[in-house]
């Protein structure tokens, strides 16, 4: 029996809504045609998002111009997905226009969560759970994998501190290793109707060597171990994308994301 069925697009889209970081003080607006997180106590477009926006044609640049005004004000970033719901049409085209750039496009992909047995990691391959004592690790490990700047992983480093001192729940944090070394790390997130795997990042030195497979596959076991029926993640359809389909994911969804970075220290919490 497959339970992947009654999964549609908005399903796998509002994964990203659940699974919001969202730091207290933080305001989030939950509506059909507006989703926003807006977070004054942090800078990072990780908790200053807009991942639905359904407007009238007339009214995008209005909305558009006070949105980035209030971000530069406070000198935060921000991050905007447009997905096939998203209106009007060209709402991407006008985001560029005001200044966003397009950072990418990404897949919404499900399955089913499969039962053991599981494959094998590659040989050299390891991979394991993150502990209380990884936080700092995560976050040099972020940045890396991501080829980022240490900044980039403070974000990352803080969430794994609120997780393990119990402010946070619902996920974990893995890390794979090729021939010792570390290769990868990736996070999972538990949510109430499924597993979401999220932010799987392999170093550049280790890629192309099963290293995501690896992860993946732990992840999947451990949703499995815990009882959890459906998965979903949202790939790169030029990386993660391709050896994802290959492992039973299927593609239900397609978002671009855009991103308007505040011409001070985006990277700094406030």
């Amino acid at each position: 029996m497959s339970f992947v069925a009654d999964i549609d697009p908005k399903s796998v889209w509002r994964v990203l809504v659940d699974a919001l970081d969202i730091l207290p003080g933080a305001e989030l607006i939950d509506r059909d045609d507006w989703v926003q997180l807006r977070t004054p106590s942090s800078r990072v477009h990780n908790h200053n998002k807009i991942l639905r926006a359904k407007l009238a044609h007339e009214e995008v640049d209005i909305r558009v111009t006070q949105v980035l005004a209030e971000h530069a004000e406070r000198g935060a970033s921000l991050q905007w997905w447009v997905d096939e719901d998203s209106q009007p049409d060209d709402l991407g085209e006008r985001l560029r226009a005001a200044g966003l750039t397009l950072t990418g496009r990404t897949l919404g992909m499900v399955r089913d969560v499969p039962k053991p047995p599981y494959p094998k990691p590659p040989m050299g391959v390891t991979v394991r759970r993150a502990g209380a004592d990884d936080c700092a690790l995560i976050g040099r490990a972020t940045a890396a994998a991501w080829g980022q700047p240490p900044a980039f992983g403070l974000v990352a480093a803080d969430l794994a501190r609120r997780v393990f001192a119990g402010e946070a729940t619902g996920v974990t944090f893995w890390f794979a290793y090729d021939h010792g070394r570390l290769a990868g790390v990736t996070m999972l997130r538990t949510l109430p109707e499924l597993g979401y795997l999220q932010g799987a990042a392999v170093m550049p030195a280790s890629r192309g060597k099963g290293i995501y497979r690896a992860l993946t596959w732990a992840r999947l076991a451990e949703l499995q171990r815990l009882g959890h029926k459906r998965v979903v993640l949202w790939a790169n359809p030029q990386t993660s994308g391709p050896p994802a389909k290959k492992m039973g994911f299927k593609t239900v969804a397609r978002a671009a994301i855009f991103a308007w970075e505040c011409p001070s220290d985006s990277l700094r919490r406030a």
